[in-house]
C-alpha cells in the first residue's frame, strides 16, 4: 500500500462561489438569483475554454437545477427535453433527466396505447405467420394450423378484457394529468376520454367478475361464486346476470348449510320426542331408532320374540359397560350382542365396536372390512353408516386407502397424458358451453395423433406426478411404523424417493426396514451423505452452515461424504472471521477511485497485469471485520486458476474509511446510470460499513447476524462476458419445430412490447 494523501486546505475560487450562489437561490427559491448564478457558471466555463482549460463540469448540474424552479410540470418536461440535447451530460445526470422527461403522463398513456395496439394486432399477424412458416414446411398440415391460428384468434378475442391493460394504464396516466394540471387546456379534452374510460372500465370488471362467479360455480365453490356475484354487483348494480349467478351460488350455500345441520343431528326430533313419551328408559329409545330405521329389521318370532327385549337389553347395557370402562371387553360383549340380535336396532353399533377392538389389537384387515360393510348401508336405516364411511374415506384415519387411490390417480393421469398429449386434462376452460369446447380443440387432434410415438419414448423418463402418494404413504407409516402394510409402503417409498433424487429420504427408510443389503445401503448411504454435504455448503449463513456440517459429519461418518464435512468444518472454524466482504480485482480494475489514492492507496503494480512485480488474484481482496483485510495474490505459478496466495493486514481507520466511502459512492453511482445495475441488500454489510466510517470497529462484532459475506464483482463478473441487449429490428425471424406434429418451420414475428414494471398492478 503507499501512503494515504493529504488534502490541504484550498482557497474558495470563483466556480465554487457560483455554486453557492446557485445553491442559495434553489432554496430560497429565487429564480433571478438561480439564473444570474448560471450565467456565472457559464462565463467561467467561457473563460476557461478560451484559456484552453478543461470546464467546470458544473454547467449540466446548474442548468438541471435551474429548471427545478419550474412550477408547471409541462414546461419542466420540455426544458429537461432540451437538456438533453447537450452532450456534455453526466451519465447519472442524463438517466435521471431521462426519467423526468419520460414521467410525462400524456406520453405515457400514448404509448400504452401503442403498445396495447401493437400486442393486438402483432399477436394476430405472428400467429398467422407462425402458421404459414411451419405449414409450408409440411404442407399437409397447413390447412390444420391455419385452422388452429383462426381459431386462436377468435378466442382470444372472446377471452380478452374490454378494457386492455394498456388501456387500464394510460386511463391512470389521464387522471394523473388532470390532477396536476387540471387548468391546463389538455385537461378539458381528456374529461370526456375519462369519463367513457370509466365506465368502460367498469364494465370489463363487472364482465370479468362473472365470468370467475361462473367458473366457481363450475367448480361446486359456492362461497367464491357469490363473492364474485357481490363484486360483479359493485361494479354494475343494475346487472341482471350478476343478480341471477348471486341468486344461484346462494341456494347453492343454503343447500350446503342445511347438509351440515343435518350431519350434525343426531335423531330426529319427532323419534327423540317419542323417546321421551315412552318413559321406559333404554328399550324406548330402542324403538325410537326401530322406528326411525323405517321397522327394516323384522322381529324375532316365537318364544324368542317375548324374551328377547331383555336378553338384548342386558347385552347393550353389557357393551355400554365394556365401552366405557378402560379394561372393558369390548369384542366379547359386541360378540354377544350380534349373537343375541344379529338384525336388531344396534346391531351396527355393535359391528363398529368390533371394528374398534380389532384397531386396538393391530387387525387391520379386520377393521376395515367392518368398516366398508357398515359404510355400504343405507345411511338412512343404519345408525352408524355414516359414521363408517367418514373413517373409510377420511386420508387421515385410513391412509393406505388414500395412497391407493392417490396412486391410481397418478397413474391415470399418467395413462391419459400417454394417450391424449396436450387433451390429457380435457379441452381448456374458455368460457364456452363445454360442447363449444371441445369443438375448439378439433385442431390439437393432430398433435394427439402424430405426437404419440414422442410420448411412448418420453413416457419410461417421466418424473414428478402428484405428491399425495408419497404423503399419505408417510402418513401410514407415522401411525402403523409396524403395520400390515408398512413393508409394502415402505418399499415403495423407497423406490420414489430414490427416483427423484432423495437420497437422504431414502437411506432413511432402508435403514427403518431394512429392505437393502449391507452393499446396498452402503452405496445408498455414500449417495446421501454426498447430497447431505451439498446442502450444507449451499446454506449462505456461516452460523447454520457449519451446524449443518457438523450434523453431516457426525451422521455420516466414515462416509466419503462426511469426511469432507469434517474437514469443510474445520476450514471454517480456521477461517472464521466477523466479515467477509470481497472486492474483485476486476470491480477494482473497472472502479479505480477505490483503489486509488482516495480510496485504499493500493501500490499500481498490484493492478498493471505484471506478475512479476506482484500481483492481486482475481478474487481481490476481503474485509474480514476489525480493520482487518485480506488480500490475495497470484501464486508462483503466476496461473490465476491457482490458489491464491493470501496475506492478512491491518489498515487504519481513515483508510478503512475511505475505501467504504468509495465503495458506497460507485455503488450508487452505478445504481443511476447503469440501466441493468439492480439495488441488492446486505443488512451485515451495512453495519459494518456505518461502524466503519464512525471509527468504530476496534472490537468486532462476532454476532452471526452481523456477518456478511457479500461481493463486488464488476459488470462483466456480474452478466457475464456479454449482456444482452435488445434489437433495435421490430421483426426477428424464427426457426421452430414441433415434436408433437414433426412440423418445422422459419418465420417472421413482429416483436412484441414487453410489459412494463407496473403492469402487474393493472392486470
Amino acid at each position: 500500500m503507499e501512503p494515504l494523501p493529504s488534502l490541504g486546505a484550498r482557497a474558495p475560487e470563483a466556480g465554487d462561489r457560483a455554486a453557492r450562489d446557485l445553491a442559495l437561490a434553489l432554496l430560497a427559491g429565487d429564480r433571478e438569483a438561480a439564473a444570474q448564478a448560471v450565467r456565472d457558471i457559464e462565463a467561467l466555463d467561457a473563460a476557461r475554454a478560451a484559456r484552453g482549460e478543461a470546464a467546470t463540469g458544473l454547467l449540466p448540474w446548474a442548468l438541471d437545477a435551474r429548471n427545478a424552479l419550474i412550477e408547471e410540470r409541462p414546461r419542466w418536461r420540455s426544458a429537461q427535453a432540451e437538456l438533453l440535447n447537450r452532450g456534455d451530460l453526466p451519465p447519472a445526470l442524463r438517466r435521471r433527466m431521462e426519467a423526468d422527461v419520460a414521467s410525462d403522463p400524456l406520453s405515457l398513456a400514448d404509448a400504452r396505447l401503442r403498445e396495447a395496439r401493437l400486442r393486438r394486432w402483432g399477436g394476430a399477424l405472428n400467429l398467422l405467420s407462425r402458421a404459414l412458416g411451419m405449414g409450408l414446411a409440411n404442407p399437409t398440415v397447413l390447412p390444420v394450423h391455419t385452422a388452429e391460428a383462426l381459431l386462436q384468434l377468435g378466442l382470444r378475442e372472446h377471452l380478452a378484457d374490454d378494457l386492455s391493460t394498456g388501456e387500464r394504464q394510460a386511463l391512470a396516466h389521464w387522471k394523473r394529468f388532470v390532477e396536476e394540471n387540471p387548468e391546463a387546456g389538455q385537461a378539458a379534452d381528456l374529461l370526456e376520454r375519462l369519463e367513457a374510460g370509466q365506465q368502460r372500465w367498469l364494465e370489463n370488471e363487472s364482465a370479468r367478475s362473472l365470468r370467475r362467479a361462473r367458473r366457481a360455480l363450475r367448480a361446486g365453490d359456492a362461497a367464491r361464486a357469490a363473492a364474485h356475484a357481490e363484486r360483479a354487483l359493485r361494479y354494475a348494480p343494475d346487472s341482471q346476470r350478476a343478480r341471477g349467478l348471486l341468486a344461484e351460488a346462494r341456494r347453492a350455500q343454503a343447500r350446503r348449510a342445511a347438509a351440515l345441520r343435518r350431519s350434525l343431528t343426531a335423531a330426529p326430533a319427532a323419534a327423540q320426542a317419542g323417546a321421551d313419551s315412552a318413559g321406559t328408559g333404554t328399550t324406548a329409545a330402542v324403538q325410537a331408532d326401530a322406528e326411525r330405521a323405517g321397522r327394516a329389521r323384522p322381529a324375532e318370532s316365537g318364544a324368542a320374540e317375548s324374551a328377547a327385549p331383555a336378553q338384548v337389553e342386558a347385552a347393550e347395557a353389557a357393551l355400554l359397560s365394556a365401552l366405557l370402562l378402560p379394561d372393558g371387553d369390548i369384542e366379547s360383549a359386541a360378540r354377544a350382542l350380534l349373537q343375541e340380535a344379529p338384525r336388531g336396532p344396534r346391531a351396527d353399533e355393535a359391528r363398529f365396536a368390533l371394528a374398534l377392538a380389532a384397531a386396538e389389537r393391530g387387525d387391520e384387515s379386520a377393521r376395515w372390512r367392518l368398516l366398508r360393510g357398515l359404510a355400504r348401508q343405507n345411511p338412512g336405516r343404519s345408525n352408524m353408516a355414516r359414521h363408517a364411511a367418514a373413517l373409510v374415506n377420511s386420508a387421515a384415519s385410513n391412509p393406505y386407502r388414500a395412497f391407493r387411490v392417490a396412486h391410481r390417480a397418478d397413474q391415470a393421469d399418467r395413462m391419459r397424458w400417454l394417450l391424449f398429449g396436450p387433451l390429457a386434462g380435457g379441452a381448456r376452460d374458455r368460457d364456452l358451453p363445454r360442447p363449444v369446447e371441445w369443438l375448439a380443440e378439433t385442431p390439437t387432434l393432430l398433435a394427439v395423433a402424430l405426437g404419440l410415438p414422442i410420448r411412448l419414448l418420453r413416457f419410461p423418463f417421466l418424473r414428478g406426478g402428484r405428491r399425495a402418494p408419497a404423503v399419505m404413504a408417510r402418513r401410514y407409516l407415522e401411525q402403523h411404523p409396524n403395520g400390515e402394510r408398512a413393508g409394502e409402503l415402505r418399499a415403495w417409498l423407497l423406490e420414489h424417493e430414490e427416483a427423484r433424487g432423495n437420497y437422504v429420504g431414502a437411506l432413511q427408510l432402508a435403514e427403518a426396514g431394512g429392505l437393502r443389503n449391507q452393499a446396498e445401503r452402503a452405496a445408498l448411504r455414500e449417495r446421501a451423505a454426498g447430497q447431505a454435504l451439498e446442502a450444507s455448503l449451499r446454506e449462505r449463513r456461516r452460523n447454520v452452515r457449519m451446524q449443518l456440517l457438523a450434523e453431516v459429519a457426525r451422521s455420516f461418518a466414515g462416509s466419503v461424504g462426511g469426511r469432507q464435512a469434517g474437514r469443510a468444518l474445520r476450514k471454517e472454524i480456521a477461517e472464521a472471521t466477523p466479515q467477509r466482504i470481497r472486492v474483485s480485482r476486476a470491480f477494482l480494475l473497472e472502479n479505480p477511485s477505490v483503489a486509488g489514492p482516495q480510496g485504499l492507496a493500493l501500490r499500481p503494480g498490484l493492478l498493471d497485469g505484471d506478475p512479476q512485480n506482484g500481483e492481486l488474484h482475481p478474487e481481490g481482496l476481503r474485509f474480514l471485520g476489525g480493520r482487518i483485510m485480506e488480500l490475495a495474490f497470484l501464486g508462483p505459478s503466476g496461473r490465476a486458476k491457482d490458489e491464491p496466495v493470501r496475506k492478512r493486514e491491518r489498515i487504519g481507520e481513515e483508510r478503512l474509511a475511505r475505501a467504504v466511502a468509495q465503495l458506497e459512492e460507485v455503488s450508487l453511482h452505478a445504481l443511476r446510470s447503469d440501466p441493468d445495475a439492480l439495488p441488492e441488500h446486505d443488512a451485515g454489510r451495512d453495519l459494518y460499513f456505518e461502524r466503519a466510517r464512525l471509527g468504530a470497529v476496534q472490537r468486532p462484532d462476532l454476532r452471526p447476524g452481523a456477518h456478511s459475506s457479500y461481493s463486488y464483482l464488476s459488470a462483466r463478473e456480474r452478466h457475464g462476458a456479454v449482456r444482452a441487449r435488445d434489437s433495435i429490428l421490430p421483426v426477428e425471424l424464427v426457426l421452430q419445430g414441433s415434436f408433437d406434429d414433426f412440423a418445422l418451420g422459419a418465420f417472421p414475428r413482429i416483436r412484441l412490447p414487453r410489459k412494463t414494471p407496473d403492469a402487474a398492478l393493472y392486470e
